[in-house]
């Protein structure tokens, strides 16, 4: 298992729709902030699911603009991403699992990076209080325990969304094992901040690291392009998360707790993410 393996590219047929998952809508109340917020997250079930079986479930988030529908309606990736899943699965190259897409919106977004951020540190609260159990409840019954089920857990996200991984990683490690930041850095410290403060930010990282009780039971795997525009930050944080014992930067999953992978030529387009999780999800949930 290597997590420094090449990026690949997405098979051309993989975009082309086949007898596979479904893709349902899921509506809950967003209590965390106080404001009862309605809200909706999209899920794929993956092919044959059966709710009295145990599934992997991957939270993926978007970037700052996008929604909840936008991985699998946007515009210009109409299904791609369902596909390459039906596709992945069928092909064996990973186990059948349940994907889920919110949004860090409440609504009263002026559409800004500084609006857009504020929904990002509310979400982890509304992840693990209202929408975590409004997925899994429902559709992961067998094994939904919002700690002890964590090893069947990753939150990952994209730009926006990938800052929205470290502010999970800060808040809720104890119901994820598994992190895949996709270009973007963490603003816990400050915005881009993994490039403007990344020591303070790094630091930040271990010490919550440190004082958890899974310090021996992470993994993240960070991903960018080498042409994208988080590139820098991206490369700056993860070079100064090095720095402390509580980052591993390894190749595989039993060496270290700390993947970096870097696409030449990536950018900071839906392009690229499909080639990433392409590549990552069957180190991650390969059979």
């Amino acid at each position: 298992m290597d997590f420094n393996k090449a990026i690949m590219d997405v098979p051309e047929n993989y975009r082309a729709e086949i007898d596979g998952g479904v893709i349902e809508k899921i509506f809950y109340t967003a209590k965390a902030d106080g404001d009862n917020t309605e809200k909706h997250a999209y899920v794929y079930l993956p092919p044959c699911y059966d709710e009295k079986k145990a599934y992997d479930i991957f939270y993926f988030m978007h970037g700052g603009g996008d929604g909840a529908e936008s991985y699998f309606f946007g515009e210009g990736r109409e299904g791609h991403l369902k596909n390459m899943l039906d596709h992945m699965i069928k092909d064996g190259l990973i186990k059948p699992l349940i994907v889920v897409t919110p949004t860090f919106y409440t609504g009263g977004t002026d559409g800004s990076i500084k609006s857009a951020y504020e929904h990002v540190k509310k979400f982890p609260d509304e992840l693990r209080e209202d929408l975590m159990p409004a997925v899994e409840k429902k559709y992961n019954r067998k094994v939904y325990d919002m700690e002890n089920s964590r090893e069947y857990r990753m939150f990952g996200g994209f730009s926006m969304g990938s800052a929205c991984v470290w502010e999970v990683l800060i808040k809720s490690l104890e119901n994820f094992k598994y992190f895949m930041p996709i270009s973007g850095d963490c603003w816990a410290v400050e915005e881009y901040g993994g490039g403007k403060s990344a020591v303070e930010t790094a630091k930040l990282l271990s010490e919550v690291v440190k004082k958890s009780k899974y310090k021996d039971n992470f993994f993240i795997y960070a991903v960018t392009g080498t042409d994208d525009v988080a590139y820098a930050a991206m490369k700056g944080q993860i070079e100064a998360m090095e720095g402390f014992e509580e980052f591993k930067l390894t190749r595989n999953e039993e060496a270290g707790n700390l993947a970096w992978n870097v696409k030449e030529g990536g950018v900071h387009r839906y392009e690229s993410i499909e080639k990433y999780l392409y590549t990552a999800l069957p180190l991650l949930f390969g059979n």
